[in-house]
């Protein structure tokens, strides 16, 4: 439910942004007429890449495979955006969260980590057909957790960690003449987990996802 809340919150923000930030396109009459953000189609962009866990929490996950679905709203000159951005990890994960009861033991690892986040990006430097883009963003990262023992099941059904995230990231960016994007990249994300019940309750959050993608 947690999760629910904030992403809502995520997504009011950014169409929030959108109605106050206005652009100008051009017809092929070369008129000019100013319009907004959310008046436009966002680009689609699709990536995948690999979560390098870093410092702490290279202690409880391996190095795993990264997708991400991107939504952009560029300016009409392309050197500014607003993003709204999710990844997907598919966690190896190297030592299991351990439960103590007390009757007993239980562990658990897990099945999915999944960012959410909004971002905002800028070219920073620009070529005959690609460009620099450095972009910050703010979200939430969940920790979906799956227990190894059946009898554990029930009480740990529907448990998550949720936490705040930030994220900052550098892309390389080739153009096509139809516009499209080919985007090579990557990610720095920092949260602060926190297992909630587990002996080891906090995990560290450092990871690194070097990426590519394509915008249509």
């Amino acid at each position: 439910m947690k999760t629910i809340t904030l992403l809502s919150v995520l997504l009011v923000s950014l169409f929030s942004v959108a109605q106050n930030d206005s652009i100008y396109a051009v017809h092929n009459n070369n008129e000019h007429y100013e319009t907004n953000f959310n008046e436009d189609l966002p680009y689609i962009k699709i990536g995948a890449g690999w979560y390098l866990p870093q410092g702490e929490l290279s202690k409880y996950f391996n190095t795993a495979p990264a997708f991400e679905f991107d939504l952009e709203w560029m300016n009409s000159k392309e050197t500014r955006a607003v993003e709204l951005l999710f990844q997907f990890i598919l966690p190896d994960q190297r030592r299991p969260f351990v439960y103590q009861t007390d009757t007993d033991d239980y562990t658990a690892t897990s099945s999915l980590i999944m960012n959410g986040l909004l971002r905002l990006s800028k070219v920073i430097k620009t070529g005959n057909s690609s460009d620099i883009k450095l972009g910050a963003g703010i979200g939430i990262s969940s920790i979906f957790l799956e227990a190894n023992q059946l009898e554990f099941v029930d009480q740990l059904n529907g448990t998550n960690s949720n936490s705040i995230l930030f994220n900052a990231g550098l892309s390389y960016n080739s153009y096509f003449k139809d516009r499209s994007i080919l985007s090579l990249g990557v990610d720095f994300n920092f949260t602060q987990y926190t297992i909630e019940g587990s002996v080891d309750q906090s995990i560290g959050g450092i990871a690194l996802i070097p990426k590519i993608a394509y915008r249509f």
